[in-house]
């Protein structure tokens, strides 16, 4: 990840432009998976990444973002979906501990992209490309890679592509031999669903915001795909 200029690429696209073409299928998906692979098998698991796989440093994160949502409640997210999606992150961690800890003694937690999205995942027919990793916060790159795929695969169910989104997630479950991510999954998309949400409720409020209702209704839709 990270790598040439985006202007310079010529034929081919950004995953989020070949959705709207219809030109993504099974091959395309596999290759994304093989460049996330061998990505990952570069990357070397250490104590201090690790740390940050287990609930109590999640917690900081998610934490986080349910204060920054709180002044939104009413605008882009009910106060009753907010509660469940508090109520699930929060119980999801009690629940699940040991589902953590397997995940960091599996090595699973590595240094990863961190913002995964579709527009950030090009493809021509001789490359695959992944830039625009997270550079100013290494919490939010430090993570398990079924955080960092969990992105992407939100990203095609919000774009009413689900079916896309599973087969990403279980062809890179088999690909990766982790039949684990799938346990997790879920807890991801959710976590990704709502910082998404989070962000376009905090666009629609700047000042330079040209079309802060078209920020809202994102924001809103979010917040439904991560109650969901």
């Amino acid at each position: 990840p990270g790598g040439p200029d985006r202007r310079s690429f010529g034929e081919g696209g950004f995953l989020n432009e070949l959705i709207e073409k219809n030109l993504v299928g099974e091959k395309e998906i596999k290759r994304v998976i093989s460049a996330l692979h061998r990505f990952y098998q570069a990357e070397t698991p250490t104590p201090e990444i690790e740390q940050w796989g287990t609930p109590e440093k999640l917690k900081i994160s998610t934490d986080e973002n349910f204060a920054q949502v709180e002044p939104f409640i009413g605008k882009t997210i009910s106060p009753s979906a907010f509660e469940a999606i508090h109520h699930y992150t929060n119980q999801f961690y009690e629940l699940n501990e040991n589902l953590f800890h397997e995940r960091i003694q599996q090595h699973r937690v590595l240094d990863c992209h961190g913002d995964l999205r579709l527009d950030h995942v090009h493809l021509t027919a001789e490359a695959t490309t992944i830039f625009d990793c997270i550079e100013f916060n290494d919490r939010f790159r430090f993570i398990d890679i079924a955080n960092d795929l969990a992105f992407l695969a939100m990203d095609f169910d919000f774009k009413g592509r689900s079916d896309l989104g599973n087969l990403f997630l279980r062809n890179a479950a088999r690909e990766l031999g982790d039949a684990g991510m799938l346990k997790i999954a879920n807890f991801y998309k959710c976590y990704r669903a709502f910082v998404r949400g989070k962000v376009e409720s905090i666009q629609a409020t700047e000042k330079e915001t040209t079309n802060p209702e078209e920020h809202q209704k994102q924001a809103a839709r979010y917040f439904r795909l991560a109650l969901r």
